[in-house]
């Protein structure tokens, strides 16, 4: 079985390539893994390559994928010559138009990642939602597998965050038990924004750069008036990005102050 994951650097396309490869080998059937993507590895369309095989297969960058995951609209070009209409295609729904996809992907399955994460745990674990629901198609895989794999590779950080570990299990669990959208897809919600937002209202101007936000939610926590919250804006780095009702900001500074990447700010107008 050939499977093609492709998204934007940022998303952890690789991680869950390379969880997926691993948890196969430890449910004992053969795997590979090759990755592709630029130099910079954050904000360009990222690319793996994964085979899976019940015999001793080797690694290669395929001709047609069995099932291939996207997970933004502008990673579609890049692996459009490796789908035929035997592929297999999960798309996030919650990211990409279903109008938008080309008419020679004829098996469509949406699964609402970004929205999903969003919503019930936290943005940055959404590949995870994903690794859990297309891991259903691979041979049938145990999801103990899966949990081992993405201990492998990611226990150190576990061991920092106990919460990082409670939110990845959950993802799992939410993928794994996701029924894919056949039909009814849903509506994409959220848009990756290449240029700055910018709110001049209230007396006030706000601005958020989506290119070098990570959504890592600093000026959330340390807006005392909880004027911030996230947006259906997508940045460059996969995630949600901060917006800034400016009726509530009290010019505090502190998430301009506090950001780690000068990605917000706000001043008067």
């Amino acid at each position: 079985m050939n499977i093609l994951i492709a998204g934007e650097g940022g998303q952890g396309i690789q991680t869950i390539a390379e969880t997926l490869a691993y948890a196969a080998f430890l449910s004992g059937l053969d795997s590979s893994y090759l990755p592709s993507f630029g130099v910079e590895q954050r904000g360009t369309p990222s690319v793996a390559y994964v085979t899976i095989s019940g015999e001793k297969s080797f690694g290669y960058h395929f001709k047609f994928a069995d099932i291939a995951v996207i997970l933004r609209e502008r990673a579609i070009p890049k692996v459009s010559e490796l789908v035929n209409p035997r592929t297999t295609v999960i798309f996030d729904s919650s990211t990409i138009d279903r109008s938008k996809i080309p008419s020679h992907f004829k098996e469509l399955l949406g699964i609402p990642a970004t929205r999903l994460a969003q919503e019930k745990i936290q943005p940055k674990v959404f590949n995870v939602v994903v690794l859990g629901a297309m891991s259903k198609l691979i041979f049938d895989l145990d999801k103990k597998y899966l949990w081992q794999a993405l201990e492998h590779y990611l226990g150190k950080k576990f061991l920092k965050n106990e919460l990082l570990r409670d939110q990845n299990t959950l993802a799992l669990d939410l993928g794994y038990e996701f029924i894919f959208e056949r039909h009814d897809y849903s509506k994409p919600i959220y848009k990756t924004k290449t240029s700055k937002i910018v709110d001049d209202s209230e007396g006030k101007i706000s601005t958020v750069y989506p290119t070098l936000c990570k959504g890592c939610k600093i000026c959330l926590l340390k807006c005392p008036v909880k004027a911030i919250s996230m947006s259906t804006d997508i940045g460059f780095f996969g995630n949600p990005v901060p917006k800034i009702d400016n009726k509530k900001c009290i010019l505090c500074h502190n998430c301009s102050t506090f950001c780690p990447d000068t990605a917000i700010m706000v001043e008067k107008s």
